[in-house]
């Protein structure tokens, strides 16, 4: 974690650089500026570790004002830093020899800081306004293991939340009126339930209480929870009234369902009691299989012992153009995949956010999954 916080510090500090070179580069501050500039921004890199500091100490209103404004921030860098390079490279085009003896267009510093400005608080207000529109997507699977007389299960997946001091009450709200309007058969959770401590998240859990599927409700931990602490955060989560499947199984009619830690449980000294492989293979084949885990891995060794895996984790990216990066690391897009021998992916974006309170062109989502027979 201490080699985590360094390197965080030393990224976010260069970026910070970058971004005072190009405003100094506009505007010709004078010296006493420049230094508030830059204490204004020293702050501002160290801001996510002074929130869980606040937090962690019980500073609750210190928290939430930190988080408001270093998370503000935060958003606005990570649009910042795409845009301001976007057009210094048009910039930089527009001054070659070919295209200034055609363009015969000065593009100064100051209009590239002053336009990089207004797109950033453009796509920014956009963004907040998007991540607060939750989207309900819709996924029919036919399959034999389901039969005839049963008729269709409505299954809804819920993923990174992600619930603490910037995740309230009105975050929550148009969750639970979509799990309630779609009033669907099973919710399942596929991690990162709540994010940072949980001291002052009291009555947060009454609302997902207000939900009552007759097949009941069913989680796994996320890496979040780890962070958290996972004793509170098993408490929260049960107390919103979700069973917990830590490398455990339930059967609930023609449904198997297995849940798996997160794989980082072993930074954290916790020994998991059974493998994913144990677990799908002691389960009827009959029935129809889901697996719940947090991040989209894919385990050779369990492909073709489950029918569906559900997972979350990389919020699509959350904010383009960073939307790139799950893919390549995770392989798997956001939405539905088919695997080999008969298992499947659905990679659900997440409802939540994590840091900045934005989504960009990667809408938060509740997933409805309607399991059919295919006979």
């Amino acid at each position: 974690m201490k080699l985590f916080v360094v390197v965080f510090v030393a990224f976010y500090s260069s970026i910070h650089y970058y971004i005072y070179s190009r405003i100094t580069n506009a505007f010709p501050l004078p010296v006493h500026l420049r230094v508030v500039l830059v204490i204004f921004m020293a702050l501002m890199v160290f801001t996510p570790i002074l929130i869980r500091l606040a937090e962690r100490h019980g500073y609750e209103t210190a928290a939430s004002l930190s988080a408001n404004v270093g998370y503000t921030w935060m958003g606005l860098v990570v649009i910042f830093i795409p845009a301001s390079i976007s057009f210094e490279i048009i910039r930089l085009i527009s001054q070659s020899g070919f295209f200034s003896k055609m363009i015969q267009l000065k593009i100064t510093s100051r209009t590239v800081f002053l336009l990089t400005i207004l797109i950033t608080l453009s796509a920014y207000l956009y963004a907040f306004i998007e991540a607060r529109v939750i989207r309900t997507v819709h996924l029919t699977i036919k399959t034999p293991k389901i039969p005839k007389g049963v008729g269709k299960i409505k299954i809804a997946q819920i993923s990174d939340v992600h619930i603490g001091v910037l995740v309230r009450e009105s975050r929550i709200r148009p969750i639970i009126s979509i799990l309630k309007k779609e009033n669907p058969d099973i919710i399942l959770s596929t991690g990162d339930f709540v994010d940072g401590q949980l001291d002052h998240l009291d009555g947060l859990s009454n609302l997902f209480m207000e939900l009552h599927p007759p097949s009941g409700k069913y989680a796994v931990i996320g890496n979040h929870e780890l962070y958290a602490g996972l004793k509170d955060s098993l408490e929260f989560t049960q107390k919103s009234e979700f069973t917990m499947l830590r490398n455990e199984t339930v059967t609930i009619g023609p449904l198997n369902i297995a849940g798996v830690d997160d794989k980082e449980i072993h930074r954290f000294n916790i020994i998991e009691t059974r493998t994913e492989t144990d677990l799908l293979s002691a389960l009827p084949k009959d029935k129809f299989t889901i697996l719940l885990k947090h991040k989209p891995i894919i385990n050779p060794d369990s492909v073709g012992l489950f029918d569906l895996q559900l997972s979350g984790h990389t919020h699509g990216g959350q904010i383009f153009p960073y939307n790139v990066f799950p893919l390549l690391v995770f392989k798997i897009n956001t939405g539905y995949t088919k695997l080999t021998n008969g298992s499947s992916i659905y990679l659900n974006r997440g409802a939540g956010t994590w840091g900045p309170p934005i989504r960009l062109f990667e809408p938060p989502e509740v997933t409805i999954i309607e399991i059919d027979t295919s006979v």
